[in-house]
């Protein structure tokens, strides 16, 4: 008797929206007074004297951080931290909006790359109700997009939003099966060609893309698995140049579809920017934040791991970074695949809260505060907004 193929529901396979972490202050409340004798009179007078610093961290993000460990930070380096209330600020002082634009828009940003000879992921085609570009195959509806990937979809392939971030909405599709009308996924799951734009219909008014799936390179996947894994690269526009700034290694653990640390199990890493060895490996949140070695699926240790084809990626995301020079502070996702370095995606100027977590560390010290002030100054003498 043949076994039974599991076709799962397609809330099952994709994320509409990041979905909300559950936090629980009390228990991290009460874990903070037990390992470090800090009761919770001192916890919510430390939470208010850091709230007062250019950061504008909330309680939360106190905890996150851990600025509770006094061990670990005295006041002035609590200050140092920046919250999510913050990061506008930071973002409007170093970037034009003009710049701003073109860099949220993935297909405008990957069509600059790529005009330059950057090596990007390959994109087949376009799910748009009117927009189209060339050498895209235009899916104007979910008419079009299932007979795409009926009859004409190159597999396998990796579908993402264009307006989406933090990995929401992508999946990984390994091929069709005609007689099940299934998709079938890379984590093994099955679904319905009808489910399936139903879902990516929901990302159609901002655009959605397929394109041909990456592979890491065989030392990445001797480190992580056969999954991928990329690293980001912050980078500083300065007059001097670009300079890389406090990179990360984000790292995909089990079945999850993307690296993103927010996803359950994936781990975090700082990276010495040097050498492109890992710093430290974490997992997890707060007073439940632990670092660990190795990686839980291949075992091998990551603590000190050299990324791979770190130089030729940092060369990379270095000359790139010059093309938008609206953008003084930049953050790419950039991977070590079989063919060789190749960008994912410029996201702006990233994600704060990310390299902090990993380094464990804030970002607002004197070096940067500098440098935010030379962006204000420049921008000022150019009247950009």
């Amino acid at each position: 008797m043949e076994e039974a193929v599991q076709i799962d529901q397609p809330e099952s396979f994709i994320d509409l929206s990041r979905p909300s972490a559950e936090f629980d202050l009390a228990k991290w409340m009460m874990a903070v007074k037990r390992t470090h004798a800090k009761g919770y009179f001192g916890q919510m007078f430390d939470v208010r004297k850091v709230k007062r610093g250019p950061g504008n961290i909330i309680a939360l993000e106190y905890y996150i951080f851990r600025l509770y460990d006094d061990s670990l930070f005295d006041h002035k380096a609590k200050l140092e931290f920046c919250g999510e209330a913050g990061r506008p600020s930071v973002y409007t002082m170093c970037n034009d909006r003009a710049w701003a634009d073109i860099e949220q828009d993935k297909l405008a940003s990957a069509d600059l790359l790529a005009g330059q000879d950057f090596p990007m992921p390959e994109t087949f085609a376009l799910f748009h109700s009117y927009r189209s570009a060339d050498g895209l195959r235009s899916l104007a509806n979910p008419s079009d997009c299932a007979d795409y990937l009926r009859n004409g979809a190159p597999y396998p392939f990796f579908g993402k939003p264009l307006d989406a971030c933090e990995s929401v909405g992508v999946v990984s599709v390994q091929g069709y099966d005609a007689a099940a009308d299934c998709l079938a996924l890379k984590s093994g799951r099955q679904v319905p060609v009808d489910d399936f734009v139903e879902k990516v219909g929901h990302f159609q008014s901002g655009g959605y893309i397929f394109q041909k799936r990456l592979e890491p390179s065989s030392a990445m996947a001797a480190l992580v698995g056969d999954r991928l894994s990329s690293v980001r690269l912050m980078v500083q526009l300065k007059e001097s140049g670009p300079e890389l700034f406090r990179p990360v290694w984000k790292i995909p653990v089990g079945d999850n579809v993307a690296d993103n640390v927010w996803r359950d199990g994936n781990l975090l890493a700082a990276i010495d920017p040097a050498t492109g060895a890992a710093k430290r490996v974490i997992i997890g949140l707060g007073p439940d934040e632990v670092e660990v070695e190795s990686h839980p699926d291949t075992g091998e240790r990551l603590a000190g791991a050299v990324i791979p084809e770190w130089r030729a990626m940092t060369e990379l995301c270095l000359e790139a970074a010059q093309h938008f020079p609206g953008l003084r502070l930049q953050a790419w996702d950039v991977a070590a695949t079989s063919r060789g370095p190749v960008i994912l995606e410029i996201n702006g100027a990233g994600d704060l809260s990310m390299t902090q977590r990993a380094e464990g560390r804030g970002v607002l010290n004197t070096e940067f505060l500098r440098f935010l002030g030379a962006c204000r100054d420049a921008k000022q003498a150019a009247g950009v907004e």
